[in-house]
């Protein structure tokens, strides 16, 4: 079970993990949609107090995922010419399905509340200790579910290219860091 959580790509072809990949996207697209989620990184979420449109969600999504793969993709070329690129688009479309579960983080409006406020004026939040503490346990509950993202993606791309030496493992974290500054550039152009 612990390899089928971690490392699905050992055991599974790039196929089936493809196809739950795209059905994971529309999935977490609605799950965005629902709870008023925003996928405005290569890595991020964050829930909004305006909410969002289905097609917003849907499009943050995708950029998420072809920044991940056009990144991974060419650091993993770099280690090894035969890495196919159905495989490290399928470890992007597996290793995103933890953070589809964060958007879950919207139930109850708490985020986004806190939010809300914490923008308009910090000096309240001494006020609104009852409502913080749900967000600390949500938050806490976050956690796993981030390492286990970075956990599937790390996975993925070893399986794929062969990732070996300890030179290899940090530039993977320092392409994964590039990506998501990239994406602080480009992700401001969906909302313009």
């Amino acid at each position: 079970m612990k390899k089928l959580l971690f490392n699905p790509f050992e055991k599974y072809d790039a196929r089936p993990l493809l196809f739950i990949g795209l059905l994971a996207i529309a999935l977490g697209s609605l799950l965005a949609y629902l709870f008023g989620a925003h996928y405005n990184g290569a890595l991020d979420m964050h829930i909004s107090n305006q909410g969002t449109t289905f097609v917003l969600a849907f499009t943050e999504n995708v950029f998420a995922i072809a920044l991940l793969f056009a990144g991974l993709f060419i650091y993993s070329y770099s280690i090894n010419k035969k890495t196919r690129p159905i495989d490290i688009l399928s470890t992007v479309l597996i290793a995103r399905i933890p953070l589809y579960i964060t958007t879950l983080a919207g139930v109850g409006g708490y985020m986004a509340k806190i939010d809300a406020v914490v923008g308009e004026d910090p000096g309240t939040i001494e006020k609104m200790l009852p409502e913080i503490l749900p967000v600390l346990l949500i938050s806490l509950l976050l956690i796993p579910l981030v390492i286990w993202f970075f956990a599937l993606l790390y996975n993925g791309v070893k399986t794929a290219s062969n990732l070996k030496t300890t030179k290899q493992i940090v530039m993977f974290i320092v392409t994964i860091l590039l990506i998501e500054i990239v994406s602080f550039f480009i992700f401001p152009l969906i909302y313009q």
